[in-house]
């Protein structure tokens, strides 16, 4: 043990596969069952000096600063494949968002899906039955979503009785 936050000694580590369909909470949750996993298999040679530990690089080590509101607030204008991961990454706790007609919808699952709209990105190409809404490159489908003050829903069940969204509306 030592006195700083996350440093210290590395004595294993294994690798694990990121899927598509993994978020945040997905990948926390398989990461913590591999850490199990290691520990139960490790901790007796890590105790009798078996496996002896590698110092951590210090000029290596990366920090991850506590997310601003600015952060969770989803940029149109990048990739399909950059919002989706940000979704992703951000889902379940504390979830992206977009703000549409003065309304902060938050977003907690998507895809990547193509188009040839020449749209601005942002707009709404589609609210029937699917939400689709132009980026930069193509197009993203949301999936479940939550609208202020109301409980995390699919997208499909939030138009049926919205009023917020029209198509060519555009997300700020």
């Amino acid at each position: 043990m030592v006195k700083k936050m996350d440093a210290g000694d590395i004595f294993v580590q294994d690798k694990i596969e990121i899927l598509e369909t993994d978020n945040n909470e997905v990948l926390f949750d398989k990461l913590s069952v591999l850490g199990t996993k290691l520990l139960i298999e490790n901790l007796d040679n890590i105790v009798d000096g078996k496996i002896k530990g590698i110092p951590q690089k210090e000029d290596e080590v990366t920090y991850a600063w506590n997310l601003t509101k600015e952060e969770e607030k989803i940029d149109f204008n990048k990739t399909s494949k950059e919002i989706f991961n940000q979704i992703r990454g951000l889902a379940n706790q504390p979830g992206a968002y977009a703000i549409i007609n003065g309304e902060i919808i938050k977003i907690y699952s998507s895809k990547v899906c193509e188009t040839n709209d020449n749209s601005l990105p942002g707009t709404i190409l589609q609210i029937n039955k699917k939400l689709i809404v132009k980026t930069n490159d193509s197009a993203l489908e949301i999936l479940l979503l939550k609208p202020s003050g109301k409980a995390i829903m699919k997208a499909s069940d939030f138009l049926n009785g919205q009023k917020i969204l029209k198509i060519n509306d555009t997300f700020a």
